[in-house]
């Protein structure tokens, strides 16, 4: 079960995961903007261990960049998104610590889960945008 609290003069939001039993999975704490986007999140695990940060860069109301980073601050991964003229989410793309585009994530239609191509793991020349 999923509870999020959100603290609209603090510009918070908490997010809890627990399993069937009630005990907690994880625990998110999200930091937003002025305009209540996010801006940056730790996440937790259930026994309140810092397991990754999250930076978010947002545009138009959106977020378009998240990059994730370990609890020692080294890169995990960047995620770019993209979307449609109607402001729907269509591709996702996953970049390694290298800035090596690794998978590509596709909306299969309005609302549908999405499409994950996983590439190849062979160097690809691509960057990561920046």
């Amino acid at each position: 079960m999923l509870t999020v609290k959100i603290d609209p003069h603090q510009l918070r939001v908490e997010e809890v995961l627990r399993d069937s039993s009630g005990s907690v999975i994880s625990r998110l704490l999200r930091e937003l903007d002025e305009a209540f986007h996010p801006k940056r999140a730790l996440k937790y695990d259930g026994a309140n261990r810092l397991i990754s940060k999250h930076e978010y860069l947002c545009l138009k109301g959106r977020i378009e960049e998240e990059e994730i980073f370990d609890a020692r601050d080294n890169p995990l991964v960047k995620l770019v998104f993209y979307y449609d003229t109607k402001n729907r989410m269509i591709r996702i793309e996953q970049f390694n610590p290298k800035g090596v585009l690794i998978s590509v994530s596709r909306s299969s239609g309005g609302g549908a889960d999405p499409v994950v191509k996983v590439l190849p793991t062979q160097p690809v020349s691509k960057q990561a945008p920046r």
